[in-house]
């Protein structure tokens, strides 16, 4: 249907030109004179223009988008280039472009539009910004691009497929109060401080790249070597802590993205301060990612944080059995259902060392009896509230 109706649009199209022709023959030749042929002429090669365009291929222009960047952290900008090019070499009076940009790496301030007059350019290019407004992997799938004459005679449009990936990663803010200890049992603990107990062993040294911390460098080797070099780290075996996502729960989306964002921070934090932290989801057919502190592990954590979702389910998935060489484990979660609390009691019982970072979900903090639960079998439990100014643990 849709394609009979455009043949139609072009069929009215072209009979509107022809008729004009027509009219503008007919005033020359009663009416006579230079002026009245002058204007037969010039509207007749505006007129061949406009059959030229209702007979131009769109589908022949060949389109192509470059990004500054690939990925984008939280609120981050980059560049896209959008260059069109003409295979055809006929003129086009004007081209609109306007590129798709999904919603979570819209920039509101920048438009993916222009207006173009190519005329007989072979290439023509703009660009505008993109911005991490959302975490997640976003495709940039296709372009529109509409041509016409001047007069609005002839107007067509097509989709040029044009496939670009942009991930977003979660958002990361500041741990306030990170050194506020929990009294859980006979004594204080911190959590900062546990974590910052696990040793971590030098593996060995790699050459220098951007982005490395100084404090890493190897200056004895490096005075040695005359290049800059960097320690690598790796955590001794059976130490470091797994941070756990749960994913697979009865909840709504916003306490899930605070989960995640707090376990970014985490990531962040533990990376700041080179400790060895591993990282898996509750319901992943993926093994966990061994405790570690080279940039590249936690690169993996980052982005396996911006592409987690949240999978609904009445009965949460056990995760113990794809974890069993677990000694520390610190979980993040807003709910508390009772397999995972008799999961973590059992763990608890096997002499290990268990966290859980509580965060609030749409009823607020309002687990007191499964808390108290926990809390005998010897697990540390901390809140953490979200807010603008970062997380603060409670």
């Amino acid at each position: 249907m849709k394609r009979f109706l455009r043949i139609g649009r072009k069929v009215m199209q072209l009979a509107a030109v022809v008729a004009a022709l027509a009219v503008l023959f007919i005033y020359a030749m009663f009416q006579g004179g230079f002026v009245s042929w002058f204007l037969f002429y010039s509207v007749t090669t505006l007129a061949v223009m406009q059959l030229l365009l209702l007979v131009y291929p769109l589908r022949s222009l060949k389109a192509e988008r470059r990004l500054g960047a690939e990925m984008l952290s939280f609120n981050g900008h980059t560049e896209a280039v959008v260059t069109l090019e003409k295979r055809i070499p006929l003129p086009l009076m004007y081209v609109k472009i306007r590129d798709h940009q999904p919603y979570g790496v819209r920039d509101w301030e920048a438009s993916a539009e222009t207006l173009v007059f190519p005329f007989f350019q072979k290439r023509v290019s703009y660009s505008y910004s993109l911005r991490g407004r959302r975490r997640g992997k976003h495709s940039i799938d296709y372009l529109q691009v509409r041509s016409g004459d001047l007069f609005g005679f002839v107007e067509k449009d097509y989709d040029i497929s044009v496939s670009s990936t942009v991930v977003v990663l979660p958002r990361m803010r500041k741990l306030a109060n990170w050194n506020t200890a929990a009294d859980n049992s006979s004594e204080s603990v911190s959590l900062s401080q546990r974590i910052k107990n696990e040793s971590v062993n030098v593996a060995g040294v790699r050459d220098y790249t951007p982005g490395d911390r100084m404090a890493n460098i190897d200056w004895k080797v490096t005075a040695r070597a005359g290049k800059l070099v960097t320690k690598e780290f790796e955590a001794e075996k059976g130490e470091g802590y797994f941070l756990l996502l749960e994913n697979a729960a009865d909840m709504s989306a916003e306490p899930f993205e605070a989960a995640v964002e707090f376990a970014a921070s985490l990531t962040e934090y533990a990376y700041q301060t080179k400790m060895p932290v591993g990282y898996g989801v509750t319901a992943s057919e993926q093994p966990l990612q061994q405790p570690d502190t080279s940039k590249e592990h936690f690169q993996r954590i980052y982005q396996g944080l911006a592409y987690v979702e949240l999978i609904p389910e009445t009965e949460a998935s056990p995760f113990l059995r794809k974890a069993p060489g677990l000694e520390a484990l610190i979980y993040v979660t807003p709910v508390l259902t009772n397999t995972r609390i008799k999961e973590l009691k059992q763990w608890a019982g096997q002499k290990r060392s268990i966290i859980v970072a509580l965060l609030p979900d749409e009823s607020g903090f309002s687990r007191r009896e499964s808390v108290e639960a926990l809390r005998h079998a010897n697990i540390h439990i901390y809140y953490v509230q979200p807010g603008d100014a970062g997380f603060e643990v409670l």
